[in-house]
């Protein structure tokens, strides 16, 4: 239900961005897309928008409501380079790109992260280095990079993984699987995770080491905070941020995560 709202948020927006209203034959012309939207995400160069879930869609170049296109028709990555059919890969979880557009990552709940050189043009499978054999990510829900796309985290069901060549190689560096989304801040060293029953924890070292907020942080805010916390974002300058989670707990940084508040909201009429 979450995600249909956001979806509909998403196309308002749009509505309300053009020019000129959409011709309702356009309209007809949008894919179904079946399942979850797991992720929507906006390419800067080329300007187009992604979808990701039980498929990936994509804009053509300077998108404009109605023109959404499945690529390629159908078969998910079969023609794309390299060709392994989607069914490899699973449902697709996480989406993003470098701030210039040209580098992009999948996530997959498979455990399989794929990369992009040129703009989501073609895709390959990124280098998963585990510390013993049998270590694999499971399900990659969220990734997170610097702006300019050379370090990166990921939170998977079976640890912590870091990147520090574009997404390339990833070396798994922590064992845990209570995390459900990280945020790795412009700087390349702070970042902050968020989990169940209430559990935060920062990095002062690109994700290598960890400390874990006492809930003594939170309990001022939200007393008894017990609820799972699900997103953690950041504003591009990495000194705004925001938490949210179950039972309607959101919270507000404005000093890079090192002290937290409850942001105030004033009840409007519908």
């Amino acid at each position: 239900m979450m995600r249909t709202l956001l979806v509909a948020v998403w196309l308002s927006n749009l509505l309300m961005a053009q020019d000129q209203p959409p011709n309702p034959d356009e309209l007809m012309a949008w894919p179904r897309i079946t399942g979850y939207v797991q992720r929507i995400a906006v390419q800067s160069r080329p300007a187009r928008v992604w979808v990701a879930g039980e498929g990936v869609f994509r804009s053509p170049v300077s998108p404009s409501l109605g023109t959404l296109v499945h690529d390629p028709p159908h078969t998910g990555f079969e023609n794309w380079t390299p060709k392994p059919k989607s069914e490899q890969y699973g449902e697709f979880l996480d989406l993003r790109f470098s701030t210039d557009g040209s580098l992009g990552w999948l996530a997959t709940d498979r455990g399989f992260i794929l990369r992009s050189t040129d703009g989501g043009e073609t895709w390959n499978q990124a280098v998963m280095t585990g510390k013993g054999k049998d270590d694999v990510p499971g399900s990659v829900r969220r990734l997170s990079f610097t702006p300019d796309g050379q370090r990166g985290v990921a939170v998977a069901q079976h640890g912590l993984w870091l990147t520090e060549d574009a997404g390339a190689h990833w070396e798994h560096t922590l064992n845990q699987d209570s995390w459900h989304d990280v945020c790795l801040l412009p700087d390349g060293r702070t970042a902050i995770a968020v989990g169940w029953d209430g559990w935060t924890t920062r990095s002062a070292d690109g994700g290598r080491t960890w400390t874990k907020i006492s809930h003594n942080t939170f309990l001022p805010l939200v007393p008894g905070l017990t609820q799972t916390l699900t997103r953690v974002v950041f504003s591009p300058n990495g000194q705004l941020g925001w938490i949210g989670g179950e039972g309607g707990t959101i919270l507000r940084t404005e000093n890079g995560g090192r002290s937290w508040r409850r942001p105030l909201f004033q009840r409007t009429s519908p």
